[in-house]
């Protein structure tokens, strides 16, 4: 079992148990949340879209929200892929995406996670919300000729990671996919589940390790 952060509540709708703010619960519920499975799809093709399944449900206020499968990386993904055995994690990263949004971080907050058993663990998916106007930095420059729409974009992208920084907000996986950009120019950080939160601001030598990470992911995908 699973305590939800201050503010947050816990729901079972069946076997799932669904962690999320009390007045949004209902409506992503109605949207088809409780059986988050049935609203992912495939991954998309493409670089910066990650590694999970996912796919964009409409509340009944017409409203439309982002929907996501947590899938495992790295070595142990050769193993695991898609199970979870320690949870806290994702109570932390609805209590984090809150702190974010309160300090004023350019984020997509996570909204509420889905958990379902899977004997042995969990299997999860996350929803936040929906902005369809806007399209990953990775994506984004792979398509871009313009150079100097090229360099407003990472301009825009380097100021939104310095306001996350000093709102407080630590992305350990500071990458090109997980970075958006809007069509006004504006740019979002998403995919917070491993973030971290200091009040005050990130320490300088996180700044640094996550500037290393982004860079690593440029050189990766861009070259």
């Amino acid at each position: 079992m699973i305590d939800p952060p201050t503010g947050f509540v816990r729901r079972q709708a069946g076997d799932l148990m669904l962690l999320g703010v009390p007045q949004q619960l209902p409506a992503l519920l109605a949207a088809g949340f409780d059986r988050p499975w049935s609203l992912v799809a495939q991954p998309l093709p493409g670089p910066g879209t990650g590694r999970g399944r996912r796919g964009v449900a409409t509340l009944p206020t017409g409203e439309r929200v982002f929907v996501k499968q947590a899938l495992r990386g790295g070595f142990l993904a050769r193993f695991n892929r898609e199970r979870f055995f320690a949870l806290r994690r994702f109570a932390r990263e609805l209590d984090v995406s809150r702190a974010a949004v309160d300090a004023g971080c350019p984020v997509v907050p996570t909204q509420a996670v889905a958990l379902a058993p899977a004997s042995p663990g969990w299997r999860v998916w996350s929803a936040a919300p929906f902005e369809a106007d806007a399209q990953d930095l990775a994506r984004l420059l792979h398509g871009l000729e313009d150079t100097t729409q090229a360099r407003e974009a990472v301009d825009r992208t380097l100021a939104a990671v310095q306001a996350m920084h000093d709102g407080g907000l630590y992305h350990r996986d500071l990458n090109l996919g997980n970075i958006l950009i809007r069509q006004d120019g504006s740019a979002l950080i998403i995919d917070l589940d491993r973030a971290r939160f200091f009040a005050g601001g990130v320490p300088e030598s996180l700044r640094r390790r996550a500037r290393a990470r982004f860079l690593r992911s440029w050189r990766k995908l861009l070259g």
